[in-house]
């Protein structure tokens, strides 16, 4: 795996807590202590086994290193909706800024404003020179002393692109909304927060791909795809060296599909063609998945193989997204 990655290139392995400790060790001595970038937990489920009398196992590991690590962030989400983004930060320093004329929202009555100290429970905020409101906006500079996150020429170059500021109330506590805001660095909690689903989600939407259950625990094509940008090249190849129903490819293939003109990702999936057969120590649910699998191989005249699984859902799964782009 390491000599297959591009010198900026990233892997990601899955597994659950039985072996994380021994993984992570090994691929320390594979890939460097260096490259080692961090371990995301998945919430792989909503409704988790009661088996032990300890804790209930939710979540799933997934281990990440580069080849060589380098500074470049990785990508995740970014910032939609509309939300208050306060400027006051306890840690800092205190600092002064002067928020220009004409440049400041606010629901302060009109009036003239006497310097003094105001803020709020947590912090203290000091007007350094008298202000006024007219028609909900500051119509001289806005002058204070507090514990700010930005720097003068920080904020000046916001306002400069367009970035709202707000001191809403008498308090002075200034706020921020962006027109459009840089994708954050991914947190190393995956769930639906960041809108990736479960083991649940993901086998619901390959029953209604395949029209029957015929893989146990697969995953999610949303983990997938939010993997995948974390550092998304446009034109990357993606392997997936256990790749099971395939999931990775269907991910390649929606991701594709949005950005049709500048997104020309490809896949390689590896999947040993390991024969479907109930076996004595299957339980009741396992027999049943492999009869379906079984049933759905034989209907579709192909060998009795999970490789003819996965190769059926890349059909299926690109066909649907022909069809729906029609």
């Amino acid at each position: 795996a390491r000599n297959l990655l591009t010198d900026d290139g990233v892997i990601f392995i899955s597994i659950d807590d039985n072996e994380v400790h021994n993984l992570r060790k090994i691929s320390d001595e594979v890939f460097g202590e260096g490259n080692f970038i961090d371990i995301f937990s998945w919430s792989k489920t909503e409704t988790p086994a009661n088996l032990s009398k300890k804790s209930k196992k939710v979540v799933e590991y997934v281990l990440c290193y580069q080849k060589f690590k380098n500074d470049i962030k990785f990508t995740g989400l970014k910032k939609e909706s509309q939300s208050s983004n306060g400027l006051l930060n306890q840690p800092n320093s205190v600092g002064t800024l002067i928020f220009p004329e004409n440049i400041v929202q606010t629901n302060i009555p009109n009036g003239i404003i006497e310097k003094g100290m105001y803020g709020t429970d947590n912090y203290d905020v000091e007007l350094l020179e008298d202000t006024e409101v007219e028609n909900n906006l500051f119509i001289k500079p806005v002058i204070l002393r507090a514990k700010f996150k930005w720097s003068q020429e920080y904020l000046n170059n916001e306002i400069k692109n367009g970035t709202t500021i707000n001191i809403a109330t008498i308090r002075f506590s200034p706020s921020y909304e962006k027109i459009e805001y840089d994708a954050e660095v991914p947190p190393n909690l995956i769930n639906m927060k960041v809108n990736v689903g479960t083991n649940e989600n993901a086998g619901t939407d390959l029953v209604q791909l395949m029209g029957k259950k015929v893989f146990d625990f697969p995953k999610p094509v949303s983990l997938l795809k939010y993997l995948i940008k974390f550092s998304d090249a446009s034109n990357g190849v993606y392997l997936d060296f256990f790749s099971g129903s395939a999931t990775l490819a269907e991910a390649i293939f929606e991701l594709n599909s949005v950005d049709k003109q500048n997104s020309n990702k490809k896949f390689i999936c590896v999947q040993i063609p390991e024969k479907i057969e109930i076996i004595s120590g299957d339980n009741e649910e396992q027999k049943k998945v492999k009869q379906n699998a079984i049933n759905f191989l034989t209907e579709i005249n192909k060998p009795l193989f999970i490789t003819e699984i996965g190769k059926e859902r890349i059909r299926r799964a690109s066909n649907l997204i022909l069809e729906n782009q029609k």
